[in-house]
């Protein structure tokens, strides 16, 4: 008797899993809804920063950003120039350009 619930169970969880309504199919809506965030500067040693945490350098970014949608936070700084702040609003599976524009420093 307890060898035919295992077999049941066993099996109950194999069709869940390749109908795609097992453990692993939340992610794969979540990743499907991301969206792309691509951000061109002429300063590829710039260090972008998103959501108040360090990324990368955008030389590092030539592909994107995948982000969440929502409303995410960019900032880009570089130590010869003034930090640019932008607010950029990700719809699910959007893809955007920001264009970043850096005001050089007075010595």
């Amino acid at each position: 008797m307890a060898r035919s619930w295992a077999s049941v169970a066993a099996l109950v969880l194999g069709l869940s899993l390749l109908l795609g309504c097992g453990p692993g199919a939340a992610s794969k809506p979540a990743r499907a809804s991301k969206g792309v965030l691509l951000i061109r500067c002429v300063l590829d040693n710039a260090e972008v920063w998103l959501d108040n945490r360090y990324l990368r350098e955008v030389a590092e970014l030539k592909g994107g950003v995948r982000l969440g949608p929502g409303v995410h936070r960019l900032e880009v700084r570089h130590v010869d120039y003034h930090s640019m702040y932008y607010e950029v609003e990700l719809a699910p599976g959007e893809r955007k350009a920001l264009d970043v524009s850096l005001a050089r420093r007075l010595p």
